[in-house]
């Protein structure tokens, strides 16, 4: 007999199949009633895991999702394929406008959530990686010198520089050509 309840067995359990497998093997060989005044639990709750070792083996006796088979209160598609078109058409505006705008019976967050599932982009924006190396894609198609920047800077109003400049006749200006498709200057 254990002093532990059946519940408080399985939180601290690490394999909670073999503990149902002992409450099983002992129901079998024992009786429902008895497995359950042993492991401190109800008769149903033995039958139930009994039958789903008859039925499923071992593997039966794992935890099972308790998710529902089928939700009523879901969305009907044809209104979840109206809100991804309209998100498409619409592309600036929100959840908040769509719904005011549209006059729509469902939340604002429930069409966020269809158009996460539906994989519909939202407005925000990219990460700075992602911009730069999209720009590198694109920088990679130019040929050499197909693309070039060039910039003029006045350097009179460095004031470390402007003794130098006078004293040694150095140049006032500096032009820059920069190569764009591999970055030479």
């Amino acid at each position: 007999m254990c002093p532990i309840t059946y519940t408080q067995q399985m939180k601290n359990s690490k394999d909670k199949r073999q503990l149902r497998y002992q409450m099983v093997t002992y129901a079998v060989a024992h009786g429902v009633k008895p497995a359950a005044r042993a492991f401190h639990t109800s008769p149903p709750a033995v039958r139930n895991w009994k039958a789903r070792f008859e039925r499923d083996g071992y593997q039966g006796l794992g935890d099972h999702s308790r998710r529902p088979h089928h939700s009523p209160r879901t969305t009907p598609m044809r209104l979840q394929k109206r809100i991804v078109a309209l998100k498409k058409k619409c592309k600036r505006l929100g959840a908040e406008q769509i719904h005011t705008l549209e006059n729509l019976s469902i939340s604002p967050i429930t069409i966020r959530r269809i158009w996460r599932k539906h994989n519909v982009s939202s407005r925000k924006r990219r990460k700075k990686h992602v911009t730069k190396n999209n720009l590198r894609e694109v920088k990679k198609q130019f040929q050499l010198f197909q693309m070039s920047c060039e910039d003029t800077k006045d350097l009179i109003d460095i004031p470390e520089y402007w003794p130098a400049m006078k004293q040694h006749h150095l140049p006032s200006a500096q032009y820059t050509l920069r190569e764009v498709s591999c970055g030479i200057q």
